[in-house]
């Protein structure tokens, strides 16, 4: 009983501190969401990484894992794949903040406060993660980002699937994909690894292919476009439901309140049937006003805000998830 009292106390220790470890393992639902870092300079509700409501796993009133999202809408193809071969490179968009010492300061802060830090990779601007590269170019690949994590002391990555790629348009190379994840895990033990997709995993035997080839180097799977029969349909084949997490993008023009909706649903989902968590897209749109949008006006449901006053999303979540 004494050495049960001492495990739970390291445990604690641990995810106090914000840094994960496998021991340890998120083993309740967590509330995840991600941070667009374009928004930084535009001192909107969430713009500040500084200021995010960050608390530790099972309170209330925020969330608990924020995955950096440094995609640039102006990044062209050529770009995007230029990066893949640098030996620097990981995300074009990240080399805006890479040497800014308040970005450091500021995974600090989420770490003082009991919460998680990952970086976004690939998704609909740069594409499927190394999905044009050769063996020699995904091992230099997987190198770069295990440094980029060790350098920004970052807790994990978040490999983000296109449907299917910027440089083909079709689904290809899956192995590409359980290449960079299982080297990952194998370079990484006590890091996060989770990976998002965003279509129905029952209609893209490509997205099934690299979940179940990888799932035990996963800590997670996560739907930010995920339904129930998606859910139903991991858990059918195999995926234990610790390892699946899903959500909404929240902020759509003339469909804000349905998606809202449909995210409480899926929170309650996720608290009943004790899945991984809940994530949405973003905490930066989680505001009744959004500047630097031209169309954008207080109140108003857009692609950029909800029209809701400023983190309803994350304190509902977060209330229904964490409170009996």
């Amino acid at each position: 009983m004494e050495l049960l009292h001492i495990f739970s106390f390291v445990s604690w220790i641990l995810f106090t501190s914000g840094l994960y470890n496998p021991i340890t393992k998120i083993t309740r639902p967590h509330v995840e969401t991600y941070w667009e870092s374009w928004d930084q300079t535009h001192g909107n509700y969430g713009s500040n990484l500084s200021d995010l409501p960050v608390v530790p796993i099972g309170s209330s009133g925020g969330f608990n894992v924020v995955n950096l999202a440094f995609a640039r809408d102006t990044a062209t193809i050529e770009e995007v794949l230029a990066c893949d071969i640098s030996p620097d490179c990981v995300t074009p968009g990240l080399s805006d903040m890479k040497d800014n010492e308040a970005f450091r300061k500021a995974i600090k802060v989420i770490h003082d406060a009991g919460g998680f830090v990952k970086i976004s990779f690939g998704g609909v601007t740069y594409g499927t993660p190394g999905e044009s590269l050769d063996e020699v170019e995904l091992e230099l690949l997987v190198h770069r980002i295990v440094n980029l994590l060790d350098d920004f002391d970052l807790d994990g990555v978040d490999l983000v699937l296109d449907g299917c790629g910027v440089s083909s348009g079709k689904c290809e190379h899956p192995e590409n994909v359980v290449f960079i994840i299982n080297s990952l895990r194998r370079m990484m033990p006590n890091k996060m690894i989770s990976l998002s997709f965003p279509h129905q995993p029952e209609r893209y035997q490509y997205y099934m292919n690299v979940i179940t080839s990888t799932i035990e180097n996963l800590d997670y799977l996560s739907m930010i476009w995920g339904f129930e029969s998606d859910v139903t349909y991991l858990i059918e084949n195999g995926i234990p439901k610790s390892k699946i997490v899903y959500g909404s993008i929240v902020s759509r023009e003339k469909y804000c309140d349905l998606e809202f909706e449909n995210l409480i649903h899926k929170a309650e989902r996720v608290k009943t049937d004790q899945l991984g968590g809940v994530v949405y897209w973003s905490i930066n749109s989680d505001t009744h006003y959004r500047n630097g949008h031209p169309d954008d006006v207080p109140g108003e449901c857009t692609d950029y805000q909800t029209g809701m006053e400023d983190g309803t999303v994350i304190k509902t979540i977060s209330y229904i998830l964490n409170n009996d």
